[in-house]
């Protein structure tokens, strides 16, 4: 987020826009995703930010960005553990009556579980607006696995109309009953 990733072409911070002395080290390369082949540009991210990957993709004829994929992986995580107190999931935990039930413990010196985050953006459905080509669809998919446990979430923004410079009613920004 802070180097202006997310939101793809749709941020004016996108580090694409920049000049080229200001870009950091980047990967190019052919790959396929969902069956279509694409241009690949792989960021090569500062180290001292752990083992971040952020993958963009374009349009292997038009050029257009369509995709971008975060990476993170932290390493011995122990945020992503159940508990530090038992070693049993909450429901195991609770119906334990004896100690010989209990699971040993983990304690701070043995090697935790690497938790994994991918975000996936995806923009599609592109439409010329003005000067310009953006996407009418926006959608994120986001997963984190860790400890035995996993999440999953996805969000779609679809477009109906943009608009460039206009006037927004005030009643738009009102939440509705």
């Amino acid at each position: 987020m802070k180097m202006g990733f997310l939101g793809g072409v749709l941020s004016v911070a996108w580090p694409l826009l920049k000049p080229l002395e200001e870009q950091p080290g980047m990967l190019y390369r052919h790959e396929e995703i969902e069956g279509q082949p694409v241009h690949t540009i792989e960021y090569l991210s500062d180290k001292s930010l752990g083992d971040v990957r952020v993958k963009l993709f374009f349009d292997i004829r038009t050029f257009r960005h369509v995709r971008s994929e975060y990476r993170v992986r932290l390493k011995n995580d122990m945020t992503a553990m159940d508990s530090v107190v038992s070693g049993l999931p909450r429901s195991a935990r609770d119906s334990a009556r004896r100690p010989a039930d209990l699971s040993p413990r983990p304690t701070i010196q043995e090697s935790q579980p690497d938790s994994i985050y991918v975000l996936i953006e995806k923009f599609s459905n592109l439409a010329k607006v003005g000067e310009e080509v953006l996407p009418q669809d926006y959608l994120i998919e986001y997963s984190v696995e860790g400890y035995g446990a996993s999440f999953v979430a996805r969000w779609a923004v679809l477009i109906e109309h943009w608009r460039n410079n206009g006037v927004v009613d005030e009643s738009f920004f009102t939440a509705q009953k």
